[in-house]
Protein backbone atom coordinates (compact mmCIF):
# COMPACT_ATOMS: atom_id res chain seq x y z
CA UNK A 1 0.00 0.00 0.00
CA UNK A 2 1.27 3.29 -1.22
CA UNK A 3 1.17 6.02 1.51
CA UNK A 4 -0.30 9.49 0.47
CA UNK A 5 1.15 12.28 2.22
CA UNK A 6 0.59 16.26 1.78
CA UNK A 7 3.32 18.40 1.71
CA UNK A 8 4.32 22.07 2.40
CA UNK A 9 7.27 23.46 1.52
CA UNK A 10 9.56 26.31 2.76
CA UNK A 11 12.25 28.25 0.81
CA UNK A 12 14.29 28.52 3.73
CA UNK A 13 14.58 28.03 7.46
CA UNK A 14 13.03 31.35 8.82
CA UNK A 15 10.02 30.19 6.78
CA UNK A 16 9.96 26.81 7.34
CA UNK A 17 9.78 28.20 11.28
CA UNK A 18 7.19 30.77 10.64
CA UNK A 19 5.06 27.73 8.99
CA UNK A 20 5.58 25.38 11.76
CA UNK A 21 4.29 28.27 14.18
CA UNK A 22 0.81 29.05 11.96
CA UNK A 23 -0.37 25.26 10.66
CA UNK A 24 -0.88 21.90 12.78
CA UNK A 25 2.51 19.90 13.33
CA UNK A 26 3.50 17.89 10.20
CA UNK A 27 3.79 14.37 10.66
CA UNK A 28 7.51 15.14 9.57
CA UNK A 29 10.23 17.07 8.27
CA UNK A 30 13.02 17.31 5.95
CA UNK A 31 15.37 19.12 6.61
CA UNK A 32 18.57 20.16 4.39
CA UNK A 33 21.08 21.70 6.11
CA UNK A 34 22.19 24.54 3.54
CA UNK A 35 19.62 26.64 3.43
CA UNK A 36 19.65 30.36 3.15
CA UNK A 37 19.12 33.26 5.74
CA UNK A 38 19.24 30.51 8.35
CA UNK A 39 20.73 27.13 7.90
CA UNK A 40 19.63 23.52 9.30
CA UNK A 41 21.38 23.85 12.38
CA UNK A 42 20.03 27.16 13.40
CA UNK A 43 16.57 25.87 12.29
CA UNK A 44 17.23 22.91 14.69
CA UNK A 45 18.30 25.32 17.83
CA UNK A 46 14.90 27.12 17.53
CA UNK A 47 12.52 23.84 16.58
CA UNK A 48 14.27 22.53 19.85
CA UNK A 49 12.97 25.38 21.68
CA UNK A 50 9.19 25.09 21.36
CA UNK A 51 7.87 22.28 23.59
CA UNK A 52 4.76 21.50 21.22
CA UNK A 53 7.17 20.32 18.34
CA UNK A 54 9.07 17.57 19.82
CA UNK A 55 7.28 14.85 18.91
CA UNK A 56 7.87 15.88 14.75
CA UNK A 57 10.59 13.83 13.37
CA UNK A 58 13.02 15.64 11.75
CA UNK A 59 15.59 13.72 9.25
CA UNK A 60 17.92 15.52 7.36
CA UNK A 61 18.55 15.25 3.80
CA UNK A 62 22.26 17.03 2.82
CA UNK A 63 25.18 16.88 0.28
CA UNK A 64 27.11 18.37 2.99
CA UNK A 65 30.11 16.38 4.56
CA UNK A 66 29.22 16.52 7.83
CA UNK A 67 32.52 16.99 10.47
CA UNK A 68 32.67 14.44 13.62
CA UNK A 69 31.71 17.71 15.37
CA UNK A 70 28.58 18.09 13.24
CA UNK A 71 26.93 14.86 13.50
CA UNK A 72 27.70 14.83 17.01
CA UNK A 73 25.34 18.29 17.18
CA UNK A 74 22.47 16.14 14.87
CA UNK A 75 22.83 13.01 17.30
CA UNK A 76 19.90 13.63 19.77
CA UNK A 77 18.27 16.32 17.26
CA UNK A 78 17.19 14.39 14.52
CA UNK A 79 15.73 10.93 13.63
CA UNK A 80 18.12 10.39 10.76
CA UNK A 81 20.34 11.88 8.26
CA UNK A 82 20.14 10.58 4.52
CA UNK A 83 22.65 11.94 2.11
CA UNK A 84 21.77 13.74 -1.21
CA UNK A 85 22.54 12.03 -4.58
CA UNK A 86 21.78 9.27 -6.48
CA UNK A 87 19.40 6.28 -5.67
CA UNK A 88 18.61 7.98 -2.55
CA UNK A 89 14.90 8.07 -3.33
CA UNK A 90 13.95 4.87 -1.50
CA UNK A 91 16.73 6.16 1.85
CA UNK A 92 14.23 8.94 1.99
CA UNK A 93 11.11 6.79 1.39
CA UNK A 94 12.30 4.33 4.20
CA UNK A 95 13.25 6.74 6.63
CA UNK A 96 10.20 8.81 6.45
CA UNK A 97 7.82 5.49 6.43
CA UNK A 98 10.20 4.47 9.86
CA UNK A 99 9.24 8.20 11.11
CA UNK A 100 5.96 7.85 10.81
CA UNK A 101 5.14 4.05 12.47
CA UNK A 102 7.39 5.60 15.40
CA UNK A 103 5.53 8.53 16.31
CA UNK A 104 3.76 8.55 19.51
CA UNK A 105 0.08 8.30 19.13
CA UNK A 106 -0.91 10.78 21.17
CA UNK A 107 0.79 13.06 18.53
CA UNK A 108 -1.32 12.00 16.15
CA UNK A 109 -4.52 12.38 18.32
CA UNK A 110 -2.75 16.13 19.38
CA UNK A 111 -2.57 16.78 15.82
CA UNK A 112 -5.98 16.34 14.38
CA UNK A 113 -7.93 18.20 17.18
Amino acid sequence: ATMQLTMAEATNGRSALHWLAGNPAPAVILLDLMMPEIDGFEFLDAFAERAEWHDIPVIVITAKQLTPAERERLLGQVQKVVAKGGGRRADIAAAVSEALRRRPAQAEAGASA
